[in-house]
Formats: C-alpha cells, structure tokens, sequence
C-alpha cells in the first residue's frame, strides 16, 4: 500500500504538486513521505506579476509598427484626389480658399491666401491634349450618332457642332489646367515638394567644354 501512495504521490509531485493525502493514511506513511505537505495553488496579484514579471506585458501585447517614409517631411499628407478637384475650380490646391488663375490661363505665382509657392507647375501641352482628347470623343461621337437618326446636309452638322466644339473647349481648359496643377502639387512635382526644381546638370562623355 505504501508502494501505491508512493507513486500517486510521484504522479501528483509531476503533475505540479503532491496530491492531497488524507492526514490518517499519512500518519502510517514512512517519515519521508510523511513530511510532504498538500501543494495548494500559487496565485499571484496583478500588481505582484508586473514587479515580478515586468517584460511579460510587453512582450504579450502586439507591438504596432511605425509608418517609416524615406525622405519623410513634417507637411501634412497631400490627397491627390482633393487637390485636383481643387484645381479644377480654380482655387489653390493646399489651402482651397486662394484663387490658381489670375489670367484665363494664367496662374499666381503665390496663393493670396496661404502663400504657397505656384510658379513651379509644368502643365505646358498636358490640358490641351486632355481637352482634344475628351472633346474628341464626344464630339465624334455626337455627330454620329445625329447622323444616323437624322439625314442634314453638311453645312447644317458644322453649324452645330463646330460651335459646340469652340466654346466646350474654351470652357473646360481652364479647369483641366487647374487640375493639372493640382496633380502636380500633390505629387511634390517640378518644386511644389521644396527641392529644386532646375534640371540637374549631367557630364556627357566625349563632351568638352
């Protein structure tokens, strides 16, 4: 029998602790296995476990990644999709109050109402494209459509559309322009990022001064 509490009792010691033996039974127990006492429990306080244990929080909790942008500035994010909604009408992509154009298709140089710096855009040929390439299709598409549904002489198709063709154009460069600009903002483009906006000067072999 004391073979037998014996080895409940080493099973119990594996377990994580002496099963508990009635006091009778241990009192005929051999004084080795007598002295064993009942493993109760061990709790610990949470203010105990964290002076105890002070890297286990830490290392628990999932640690949050910090965004690392190369060539990271303090400005303020710039949304792409705001800024050129802001250029189309005409008012400056950083602050959205300014007037872009002071001519028709003429921009500031700096936003009355912010100051930020507009000279560095390089829209040059972009907006007329843009223009040719929407009023092309709707034009195009116009006419033959009209055509189709009515016969007219020719005179009387370049009557309506070559006027509408004028005036859509005349009407829609200017905010293709302002879009353009603000494109070019967003992205930090040509300087609107505060570097240097003149081309970079490049020594071509074989070439002598």
């Amino acid at each position: 029998m004391q073979a037998a509490l014996a080895r409940r009792s080493e099973r119990g010691r594996r377990a994580g602790g002496v099963e508990a033996i009635p006091a009778k039974v241990r009192s005929g127990l051999r004084p080795e296995l007598r002295e064993e006492k009942e493993t109760e429990p061990f709790h610990i306080s949470k203010k105990n476990e964290k002076a105890l244990f002070p890297g286990r929080e830490r290392s628990m909790s999932t640690p949050t990644d910090e965004v690392v942008r190369y060539g990271d500035t303090p400005d303020a994010e710039r949304s792409l999709g705001r800024s050129i909604m802001r250029g189309m009408l005409n008012r400056c992509p950083a602050c959205g109050s300014g007037k872009l154009f002071r001519a028709f298709l003429k921009p500031v140089d700096h936003c009355a109402a912010c100051g930020e710096a507009m000279h560095h855009h390089r829209a040059d040929d972009l907006p007329p494209y843009l223009v040719i390439l929407v009023l092309g299709h709707v034009v195009v598409g116009g006419f033959m459509l009209t055509d189709m549904v009515f016969v007219l002489p020719v005179w009387v198709h370049l009557a309506i559309w070559a006027p509408i063709t004028i005036i859509t154009a005349l009407v829609s460069i200017q905010p293709i322009k302002g879009g353009v600009i603000g494109l070019q903002w967003a992205l930090k483009m040509h300087g609107f990022g505060g570097h240097d906006d003149e081309p970079d000067d490049y020594d071509t072999p074989g070439r002598q001064a």
